[in-house]
């Protein structure tokens, strides 16, 4: 899974219990909230049925988010499934076109309903993951949907399944089977790896790190700083794991290396073996 996550958002867990193979997890804007769900045992043989996961939606204005899933439907494809659900609930929908969510091929359509004089807009996605049917929906009054989904399509398009298992039909009649995008290439990264850390220690032990050694001491004793704790030592690995409250972080550094805590940090090869 990834973990980038745009301002404003952050990423709702849903880990059903007694269902461990729909844990998946979604972007939620900071003001959404989250409802408990209500109990539910889904008749799997009523077409529009479905398990909920979960629900979000906002404190004040009636905009809400759903995740739900099911067991796929044995024929058709997935636009023929979200179709026939739209159609089942009286949902008069447009097209339904192909998209993706992260990897996963999906489809995605917009539906209305109208009770009491009040039109509500609605957009589905529907995917499919080896006989697995998750469907996220979101409603908002027509006032509000050109506003809604503005924040509400970073949420439809979040969807991450704890572990994918491969689409096995097709989005549209007449079509193969669609591919997994991709993967995306790593972005650059500053860490660095086991072997390149290794490569920069100055010693084979951790004894540059304790606080009674000579430069430790003297940097302690004249006030500019403290040595953080040795969480652990990996001697095979040339490096240690250092525990920092002032910045409530760990991170490793090579052996031989020292450091102390100021107001900043500051890293560095010890000086009597530089």
């Amino acid at each position: 899974m990834a973990n980038s996550v745009p301002s404003g958002y952050e990423y709702c867990f849903v880990a059903p219990a007694e269902q461990p193979g729909l844990t998946c997890r979604f972007l939620k804007p900071l003001d959404f909230t989250t409802a408990e769900l209500p109990p539910a045992t889904p008749d799997f043989s009523q077409g529009t049925q479905f398990l909920p996961l979960a629900i979000a939606l906002t404190q004040f204005g009636p905009l809400v988010f759903t995740v739900a899933a099911r067991p796929a439907f044995t024929d058709g494809t997935v636009s023929d499934w979200l179709a026939y659900i739209c159609g089942q609930q009286g949902y008069p929908h447009g097209p339904i076109t192909a998209t993706r969510i992260g990897d996963l091929p999906a489809v995605t359509g917009d539906a209305a309903q109208t009770a009491d004089g009040a039109v509500m807009k609605m957009r589905f996605v529907l995917l499919e993951d080896d006989g697995r049917l998750f469907q996220m929906a979101a409603m908002g009054p027509e006032s509000l949907w050109a506003s809604a989904i503005e924040k509400i399509e970073p949420m439809l398009a979040s969807l991450e399944l704890r572990k994918v298992r491969g689409t096995k039909v097709a989005l549209h009649p007449g079509e193969p089977l669609p591919v997994a995008a991709p993967a995306a290439a790593a972005p650059p990264t500053a860490r660095l790896t086991a072997e390149e850390l290794a490569a920069l220690a100055l010693a084979a032990d951790a004894s540059s790190l304790d606080p009674e050694h000579p430069m430790n001491a003297r940097l302690r004793d004249n006030g500019a700083g403290l040595v953080p704790r040795v969480a652990t030592v990996d001697l095979t690995g040339r490096s240690a794991t250092l525990a920092a409250g002032a910045v409530e972080g760990f991170f490793r550094v090579p052996l031989g290396w020292q450091m102390t805590i100021l107001g900043n940090i500051f890293l560095g090869p010890s000086h009597e073996q530089s």
